[in-house]
């Protein structure tokens, strides 16, 4: 039999937090560290070391497009800042 697997991304941003993981199975994988400016990987000590090359930098790039979409949406439903 074959297993169903999920693989998860999730991006937010305001404009004071930036946040950007990636999961897989329900379980976190790594996530980016925007003050270290390094991916970081979640898996439990026990687990073998997981390396995700250009996992930080895909972080960077999603926030930018975060942080474009909420300028945007702003805009567009005419919210003040807060």
């Amino acid at each position: 039999a074959q297993a169903e697997h999920r693989d998860s991304e999730f991006v937010g941003c305001s404009d004071t937090e930036e946040e950007f993981l990636f999961g897989f199975d329900g379980e976190e994988l790594f996530h980016s560290d925007f003050i270290r400016k390094e991916a970081v990987a979640t898996a439990p000590d026990f687990a073998d070391p997981l390396s995700f090359p250009g996992a930080y930098e895909a972080g960077v790039a999603n926030i930018e497009v975060c942080k474009q979409n909420l300028a945007l949406y702003i805009k567009a439903y005419n919210s003040p800042e807060e």
